[in-house]
């Protein structure tokens, strides 16, 4: 009989430590489920986690994992309550992360990880350090009589006047940077009341005569007196042409609201993205393959930049510009969808 017991506790033991190295699961009658759609949105040194909640009223709140090496996570993070988005901070630049979640209840049992989301912090960022004035001309290039000022690190388009009417502008600031084959280039625009007009991103090569036509994309949101549509073009390399797939309705956007743009190329396809920053939520996505004649920047291709254009008095703000290049190996459809 003592031998039973001592074989039992040993059992039991053993069984303790294994768990110990572990995450605690719950019993399969009571399964709480992984959180859906994970996707991770690069910053300067920073990634911010996004995820559908689960709804279960017995969940407490979610667990994080994130490292360097595929299902091998060297951090965690534990969210209280029903978030939906965690930025995760002091992160290498330009360093490939790769992260999972799981849901926590209110026992402290995790559900099993959800599918791995894969991202890169970017290279370079610039978030226009100047307080105020012009944007440097050593380091910004910009069409003649189109100057751009900052205030508060935002950058204000000029006021300038066509056809009778005031016209807010900041066309073809460029930063001077060969983008490598995959990158990522992203800006935070604040829309402000909308009259006509609109904000994007584009790259552009030094071989292009700025007074007619550019090579490269440009990627914008424009309104349309009712709505912002997410528009994509891929340019022809000897006439500018709209050969763009079907704009993107995009839901309301308030005034005072912050979207960010971004522009991924990866392998022979861009993908265009807007989401709200206040709560992360993607307001429209469009992806294209490169054909014809369109094509991506090569070693000859020197800007990326932004630009805004608005009809009346109200002025674009621009913010955070940032350029992401790298060349991730063994990575296919992870990093792009």
């Amino acid at each position: 009989m003592k031998i039973s017991k001592l074989i039992i506790y040993l059992f039991c033991g053993i069984i303790s430590l294994i768990g110990c190295h572990k995450r605690a699961i719950p019993p399969e009658n009571d399964q709480i489920f992984a959180p859906a759609e994970l996707k991770l949105i690069s910053e300067d040194q920073s990634l911010v986690a996004v995820w559908q909640p689960v709804h279960f009223e017995e969940i407490s709140g979610y667990k994080i994992f994130y490292g360097k090496t595929s299902r091998v996570y060297s951090d965690t993070i534990l969210v209280h309550g029903s978030k939906s988005y965690l930025e995760i901070k002091n992160l290498e630049q330009n360093q490939g992360y790769y992260c999972a979640i799981a849901s926590v209840d209110r026992n402290g049992f995790e559900s099993e990880l959800s599918p791995e989301a894969f991202s890169y912090t970017y290279f370079t960022f610039e978030n226009f350090s100047q307080s105020v004035g012009p944007l440097d001309t050593l380091m910004w290039h910009y069409d003649v009589g189109y100057q751009s000022f900052t205030n508060n690190g935002h950058v204000t388009p000029t006021k300038v006047e066509l056809n009778g009417g005031i016209m807010m502008r900041s066309f073809g600031q460029y930063r001077k940077i060969a983008p490598a084959d995959n990158f990522v280039l992203s800006g935070e625009f604040k829309l402000g009341v909308p009259n006509m007009g609109g904000a994007g991103l584009q790259i552009r090569s030094a071989k292009a005569n700025p007074n007619n036509y550019f090579k490269g994309y440009l990627v914008y949101l424009f309104w349309n007196r009712n709505h912002w549509y997410l528009h994509v073009e891929k340019n022809q390399p000897d006439f500018y042409a709209q050969s763009t797939p079907h704009p993107i309705q995009l839901p309301e956007i308030l005034p005072d609201e912050w979207v960010k743009l971004s522009v991924k190329y990866f392998n022979g396809v861009i993908i265009a993205e807007v989401i709200r920053l206040w709560d992360y939520s993607e307001l429209g996505r469009i992806k294209v393959s490169i054909t014809g004649n369109s094509r991506r920047p090569g070693l000859q291709d020197r800007y990326c930049g932004f630009f805004t254009a608005q009809y009346g008095r109200n002025a674009i703000l621009v913010d955070n510009f940032g350029i992401s290049h790298f060349l991730p190996e063994n990575q296919s459809t992870s990093f792009i969808d």
